[in-house]
């Protein structure tokens, strides 16, 4: 538990030291390459992690990078969704809840896993957490994208859902 402890402070700090970074970076790198940045060095802290058998010092580093790398997303996403996309309800809802609940669910369930399985039970929720940013990455780039070239949206008109509605 000491050591789960430990590393959850080591990861928090390098979330702070990242976004302290992030904030004069994206004056200079646009906020989809810092998301992008960001996922490399989440993968190259989840390979560290698949050598963590060797040294528990990896497992240590890995969690820094891991950090750092997580830290500039959820700042950089407002910021370029603010840049690219005309945000509403559910849009600004979305991009409020979700980094939320992550903030308020990840430190419960690593103590769980930590306890559970060990400190090297990380590796997995790294890895789940890249796979899951590259797909919300990639759905942003390419829905901007169709934005640019004007590919009309696949929407229901609001008089045909009203008339669905009143069935």
């Amino acid at each position: 538990a000491k050591q789960g402890a430990g590393l959850m402070l080591v990861f928090f700090i390098g979330t702070v030291a990242g976004r302290a970074a992030a904030i004069p970076a994206i004056k200079f790198i646009s906020a989809q390459v810092i998301i992008f940045i960001s996922i490399v060095i989440q993968i190259i802290a989840a390979i560290m992690f698949q050598f963590s058998t060797t040294s528990d010092v990896i497992i240590w580093v890995g969690a820094l990078l891991a950090a750092v790398g997580m830290s500039a997303v959820t700042g950089c996403t407002f910021s370029w969704t603010g840049q690219k996309l005309d945000v509403n309800g559910h849009v600004g809802t979305a991009l409020v809840l979700g980094p939320n609940v992550g903030f308020v669910l990840a430190p419960v369930l690593l103590g769980i896993l930590f306890t559970a399985y060990g400190m090297k039970s990380w590796m997995f929720v790294l890895i789940i957490s890249v796979v899951f940013e590259f797909i919300f990455y990639i759905s942003m780039v390419t829905y901007a994208w169709q934005k640019k070239l004007g590919i009309p949206k696949l929407t229901v008109e609001t008089d045909k859902l009203n008339k669905l509605n009143s069935l």
